[in-house]
Protein backbone atom coordinates (compact mmCIF):
# COMPACT_ATOMS: atom_id res chain seq x y z
CA UNK A 1 0.00 0.00 0.00
CA UNK A 2 1.49 3.39 -1.40
CA UNK A 3 0.06 5.23 1.11
CA UNK A 4 0.97 3.22 3.81
CA UNK A 5 4.72 3.08 3.44
CA UNK A 6 5.16 6.64 2.86
CA UNK A 7 3.10 6.90 6.23
CA UNK A 8 5.93 4.27 7.75
CA UNK A 9 8.90 6.35 6.11
CA UNK A 10 7.76 9.38 7.84
CA UNK A 11 7.48 7.74 11.22
CA UNK A 12 10.77 5.85 11.38
CA UNK A 13 12.88 8.91 9.19
CA UNK A 14 13.35 12.25 10.85
CA UNK A 15 11.84 13.57 13.92
CA UNK A 16 8.11 13.65 13.25
CA UNK A 17 6.87 17.12 12.11
CA UNK A 18 10.59 18.71 11.66
CA UNK A 19 9.66 20.31 8.45
CA UNK A 20 6.45 21.69 9.70
CA UNK A 21 8.24 23.27 12.75
CA UNK A 22 10.68 24.90 11.28
CA UNK A 23 8.47 27.91 10.26
CA UNK A 24 7.38 29.01 13.36
CA UNK A 25 10.63 31.10 14.35
CA UNK A 26 11.75 31.61 10.47
CA UNK A 27 12.21 34.80 9.25
CA UNK A 28 11.69 33.57 5.16
CA UNK A 29 8.88 31.41 3.94
CA UNK A 30 10.43 27.57 3.99
CA UNK A 31 7.63 26.29 2.77
CA UNK A 32 8.09 27.43 -1.01
CA UNK A 33 9.55 24.12 -0.48
CA UNK A 34 6.84 22.31 -0.53
CA UNK A 35 5.88 23.64 -3.91
CA UNK A 36 5.54 20.68 -6.47
CA UNK A 37 8.37 20.46 -9.20
CA UNK A 38 7.44 22.09 -12.29
CA UNK A 39 8.67 19.65 -14.58
CA UNK A 40 6.68 16.78 -13.02
CA UNK A 41 3.31 19.24 -12.54
CA UNK A 42 3.47 19.60 -16.29
CA UNK A 43 3.28 15.80 -17.23
CA UNK A 44 0.38 15.99 -14.80
CA UNK A 45 -2.51 15.19 -17.25
CA UNK A 46 -6.21 14.20 -15.94
CA UNK A 47 -8.47 11.99 -17.87
CA UNK A 48 -12.11 13.60 -18.44
CA UNK A 49 -13.96 10.86 -15.83
CA UNK A 50 -11.58 12.04 -13.12
CA UNK A 51 -12.29 16.07 -13.94
CA UNK A 52 -16.01 15.17 -13.46
CA UNK A 53 -17.90 12.36 -13.52
CA UNK A 54 -22.22 12.19 -13.83
CA UNK A 55 -24.32 15.02 -14.59
CA UNK A 56 -26.25 17.47 -11.89
CA UNK A 57 -26.55 16.11 -8.63
CA UNK A 58 -25.22 12.86 -8.98
CA UNK A 59 -22.33 14.92 -10.64
CA UNK A 60 -18.93 14.31 -8.65
CA UNK A 61 -16.17 16.43 -9.43
CA UNK A 62 -12.21 16.64 -8.42
CA UNK A 63 -10.77 19.46 -10.66
CA UNK A 64 -12.48 23.15 -10.12
CA UNK A 65 -10.02 25.30 -11.48
CA UNK A 66 -9.10 25.72 -15.34
CA UNK A 67 -12.19 23.77 -16.48
CA UNK A 68 -15.12 24.27 -17.98
CA UNK A 69 -18.45 24.40 -15.79
CA UNK A 70 -21.76 22.89 -17.45
CA UNK A 71 -24.95 24.96 -17.36
CA UNK A 72 -26.26 23.17 -13.74
CA UNK A 73 -23.15 23.97 -12.24
CA UNK A 74 -23.38 27.87 -13.55
CA UNK A 75 -27.16 28.47 -12.68
CA UNK A 76 -26.29 26.80 -8.81
CA UNK A 77 -23.46 28.92 -8.31
CA UNK A 78 -25.56 32.10 -9.30
CA UNK A 79 -28.59 30.71 -6.96
CA UNK A 80 -26.00 30.49 -4.46
CA UNK A 81 -24.62 33.77 -4.43
CA UNK A 82 -28.06 35.62 -5.24
CA UNK A 83 -29.88 34.13 -1.42
CA UNK A 84 -26.78 35.71 0.23
CA UNK A 85 -27.73 38.92 -0.93
CA UNK A 86 -30.76 39.36 1.44
CA UNK A 87 -28.33 38.66 4.43
CA UNK A 88 -25.95 41.90 3.01
CA UNK A 89 -23.33 38.84 2.39
CA UNK A 90 -20.73 40.02 -0.28
CA UNK A 91 -18.25 37.35 -1.55
CA UNK A 92 -15.19 38.49 -1.41
CA UNK A 93 -13.11 38.99 -4.19
CA UNK A 94 -10.22 36.65 -3.31
CA UNK A 95 -13.23 33.74 -3.16
CA UNK A 96 -13.57 32.32 -6.11
CA UNK A 97 -16.23 30.56 -8.09
CA UNK A 98 -14.42 27.65 -7.98
CA UNK A 99 -14.77 27.46 -3.90
CA UNK A 100 -18.96 28.18 -4.04
CA UNK A 101 -18.76 25.10 -6.38
CA UNK A 102 -17.18 23.05 -4.03
CA UNK A 103 -19.07 24.04 -0.55
CA UNK A 104 -22.53 22.98 -3.23
CA UNK A 105 -20.71 19.66 -4.19
CA UNK A 106 -20.43 19.36 -0.10
CA UNK A 107 -24.16 19.59 0.17
CA UNK A 108 -25.22 18.02 -2.35
CA UNK A 109 -26.60 21.37 -4.28
CA UNK A 110 -28.70 22.04 -1.79
CA UNK A 111 -28.68 25.74 -2.30
CA UNK A 112 -30.26 27.49 0.92
CA UNK A 113 -27.64 24.91 3.24
CA UNK A 114 -24.75 26.26 0.81
CA UNK A 115 -25.13 29.73 1.65
CA UNK A 116 -25.12 29.28 5.25
CA UNK A 117 -22.27 27.09 5.20
CA UNK A 118 -20.48 29.97 3.44
CA UNK A 119 -21.70 32.48 5.82
CA UNK A 120 -20.50 30.82 8.56
CA UNK A 121 -16.78 29.83 6.44
CA UNK A 122 -16.24 33.51 5.87
CA UNK A 123 -16.85 34.52 9.57
CA UNK A 124 -14.20 31.50 10.42
CA UNK A 125 -12.02 33.34 7.74
CA UNK A 126 -12.24 36.26 9.75
CA UNK A 127 -10.50 34.14 12.75
CA UNK A 128 -6.73 34.63 12.73
CA UNK A 129 -6.51 31.72 15.47
CA UNK A 130 -7.04 29.05 12.50
CA UNK A 131 -4.34 30.51 10.49
CA UNK A 132 -1.59 31.33 12.72
CA UNK A 133 0.14 29.23 15.32
CA UNK A 134 0.33 29.94 18.45
CA UNK A 135 2.18 28.32 21.11
CA UNK A 136 -0.57 25.83 22.03
CA UNK A 137 -0.97 24.68 18.19
CA UNK A 138 3.00 24.70 18.39
CA UNK A 139 2.80 22.25 21.16
CA UNK A 140 0.47 19.92 19.11
CA UNK A 141 2.39 20.34 16.07
CA UNK A 142 5.70 19.39 17.54
CA UNK A 143 4.10 16.27 19.48
CA UNK A 144 3.12 15.43 15.73
CA UNK A 145 -0.89 15.06 16.00
CA UNK A 146 -1.18 16.49 12.51
CA UNK A 147 1.97 16.52 9.56
CA UNK A 148 2.55 16.13 5.70
CA UNK A 149 4.07 12.80 5.04
CA UNK A 150 4.86 13.14 1.47
CA UNK A 151 3.04 12.82 -2.16
CA UNK A 152 1.21 9.93 -3.41
CA UNK A 153 1.67 9.12 -7.45
CA UNK A 154 -0.40 12.09 -8.67
CA UNK A 155 1.79 14.42 -6.25
CA UNK A 156 -1.57 14.71 -3.97
CA UNK A 157 -0.41 16.00 -0.64
CA UNK A 158 -0.39 12.92 2.10
CA UNK A 159 -1.59 14.57 5.84
CA UNK A 160 -1.42 12.50 8.68
CA UNK A 161 -4.20 13.10 11.82
CA UNK A 162 -2.81 11.29 14.53
CA UNK A 163 -5.36 11.18 16.70
CA UNK A 164 -4.06 7.82 18.48
CA UNK A 165 -1.57 10.11 19.59
CA UNK A 166 -3.44 12.54 21.66
CA UNK A 167 -5.36 12.45 25.03
CA UNK A 168 -8.92 13.66 24.70
CA UNK A 169 -9.25 13.91 28.44
CA UNK A 170 -6.68 16.89 27.96
CA UNK A 171 -6.07 17.94 24.46
CA UNK A 172 -9.72 20.18 23.78
CA UNK A 173 -10.93 19.24 19.82
CA UNK A 174 -10.57 22.93 19.47
CA UNK A 175 -7.20 23.08 19.72
CA UNK A 176 -6.62 20.26 18.03
CA UNK A 177 -9.00 21.73 15.21
CA UNK A 178 -6.72 24.69 15.02
CA UNK A 179 -3.34 22.31 14.36
CA UNK A 180 -5.07 20.32 11.84
CA UNK A 181 -6.79 24.08 10.22
CA UNK A 182 -3.24 25.43 10.12
CA UNK A 183 -1.76 22.21 8.17
CA UNK A 184 -4.32 21.75 5.74
CA UNK A 185 -4.32 25.37 4.88
CA UNK A 186 -0.26 25.01 4.25
CA UNK A 187 -1.21 21.80 2.22
CA UNK A 188 -3.25 24.67 0.24
CA UNK A 189 -1.42 27.29 -0.44
CA UNK A 190 1.79 25.41 -0.92
CA UNK A 191 1.33 21.79 -2.52
CA UNK A 192 -2.07 22.14 -5.15
CA UNK A 193 -1.51 23.48 -7.83
CA UNK A 194 -4.62 25.34 -9.74
CA UNK A 195 -5.98 22.50 -12.25
CA UNK A 196 -3.29 19.86 -11.24
CA UNK A 197 -3.34 19.06 -7.75
CA UNK A 198 -6.52 19.97 -5.99
CA UNK A 199 -7.20 17.11 -3.57
CA UNK A 200 -5.20 15.62 -0.87
CA UNK A 201 -4.69 11.78 1.22
CA UNK A 202 -5.39 11.76 4.60
CA UNK A 203 -4.25 8.93 7.05
CA UNK A 204 -6.01 9.12 10.56
CA UNK A 205 -3.94 6.88 12.46
CA UNK A 206 -5.57 5.56 15.83
CA UNK A 207 -2.05 3.67 16.90
CA UNK A 208 -4.52 0.74 17.94
CA UNK A 209 -7.06 3.14 20.46
CA UNK A 210 -11.14 2.40 20.52
CA UNK A 211 -13.93 4.00 20.75
CA UNK A 212 -13.54 3.96 24.18
CA UNK A 213 -10.04 5.82 24.09
CA UNK A 214 -11.21 8.26 21.84
CA UNK A 215 -14.69 9.31 21.73
CA UNK A 216 -16.73 9.35 18.23
CA UNK A 217 -17.61 13.10 18.99
CA UNK A 218 -13.89 13.72 19.07
CA UNK A 219 -13.28 12.30 16.04
CA UNK A 220 -16.11 13.41 13.94
CA UNK A 221 -15.86 17.43 15.20
CA UNK A 222 -12.60 16.65 13.50
CA UNK A 223 -14.10 15.23 10.04
CA UNK A 224 -16.77 18.10 10.67
CA UNK A 225 -13.89 20.86 10.30
CA UNK A 226 -12.24 19.57 6.94
CA UNK A 227 -15.93 19.25 5.50
CA UNK A 228 -17.11 22.42 6.69
CA UNK A 229 -14.33 24.53 5.68
CA UNK A 230 -11.96 22.69 3.25
CA UNK A 231 -14.66 21.04 1.04
CA UNK A 232 -14.49 18.69 -1.60
CA UNK A 233 -9.92 18.75 -0.88
CA UNK A 234 -9.76 15.58 0.72
CA UNK A 235 -9.46 12.58 -2.25
CA UNK A 236 -9.69 9.72 0.06
CA UNK A 237 -9.51 9.07 4.00
CA UNK A 238 -7.46 5.84 5.21
CA UNK A 239 -7.75 4.86 9.16
CA UNK A 240 -4.86 2.92 9.92
CA UNK A 241 -3.88 1.08 12.52
CA UNK A 242 -6.98 0.39 14.14
CA UNK A 243 -8.22 -2.30 16.42
CA UNK A 244 -10.44 -5.09 15.40
CA UNK A 245 -13.38 -3.83 17.53
CA UNK A 246 -13.77 -0.68 15.00
CA UNK A 247 -14.59 -2.89 12.31
CA UNK A 248 -17.36 -4.52 13.52
CA UNK A 249 -19.17 -1.73 15.46
CA UNK A 250 -22.23 0.28 14.98
CA UNK A 251 -20.42 3.10 16.20
CA UNK A 252 -17.74 2.81 13.43
CA UNK A 253 -20.82 2.93 10.78
CA UNK A 254 -21.93 6.36 12.70
CA UNK A 255 -18.68 7.52 12.17
CA UNK A 256 -18.76 7.09 8.09
CA UNK A 257 -22.42 9.57 8.29
CA UNK A 258 -19.79 12.06 8.11
CA UNK A 259 -20.32 14.30 4.63
CA UNK A 260 -17.27 14.50 2.62
CA UNK A 261 -18.63 15.77 -0.18
CA UNK A 262 -18.66 12.30 -1.98
CA UNK A 263 -15.13 11.41 -0.26
CA UNK A 264 -14.59 7.88 0.71
CA UNK A 265 -13.21 6.74 4.09
CA UNK A 266 -11.06 3.09 3.84
CA UNK A 267 -11.19 1.79 7.58
CA UNK A 268 -7.21 -0.09 6.63
CA UNK A 269 -5.59 -1.96 9.54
Amino acid sequence: DVYKRQYQRRVHGDSLNSITIRFMNHSEDPFVKLSPPQHKVAMIFHEPNYIKKGVDKKGFRNIYHNVPYDHFEETMISETTTLLRPHHIRIPDDFPKEDVLKFLYSNAFDTKRTANMIKEHLKWLANPEFFFADEITKSYLERGYVYLAGRDYQLRPVMVVSLGRCNPAVDKVHNFAKALAVITNMCKKYMFVNGKIENNIVLVDLNQKGLTDIPLTYVKEILDLLNTHFPCMIHNIFIIHSPCLLYTSDAADDLLCVDLGGRRIIKKK
